[in-house]
């Protein structure tokens, strides 16, 4: 059932599994899958995200952040501010896409898909999904 999405996020579900941990779950999958995978369809799951998020529902930001930082290899997607960086992130950041990957995780680099960052930023600059 969908009994903890509406409002309390912290209820259980009938399977007794937290609402918020299958979220959590789903996020790490998702970024996963489609960094083994950039191939697979990603405009369906991009569309509803952004639908999701123009109607103001927020639950699934996580996953679209996840997309973003496995992925697409956009480790900035995890800072909620540039107050939070350090002074080497920080000056990281003027520096060339490279650089600003090395420097986003206090200098350490996972391993990212270049396909699946093309990919990823190809679908999310056509058509309707808002991002230019």
């Amino acid at each position: 059932g969908e009994e903890g999405v509406g409002g309390d996020r912290s209820k259980l579900k009938m399977d007794g599994v937290n609402v918020t941990q299958w979220l959590s779950s789903l996020e790490t999958f998702t970024g996963a899958f489609y960094k083994k995978f950039p191939d697979v369809e990603l405009r369906g799951i991009l569309q509803y995200l952004t639908h999701r998020l123009q109607q103001g529902q927020i639950l699934e930001l996580g996953v679209l952040r996840s997309l973003l930082k496995t992925a697409g290899g956009y480790g900035f997607a995890d800072y909620g501010s540039t107050a939070s960086l350090s002074q080497v992130q920080l000056e990281g950041r003027c520096g060339s896409q490279l650089l600003k990957r090395e420097t986003a995780s206090f200098g350490i680099v996972e391993k990212s898909n270049k396909k699946a960052s093309r990919r990823l930023r190809c679908v999310l600059q056509k058509d309707d999904l808002g991002v230019t």
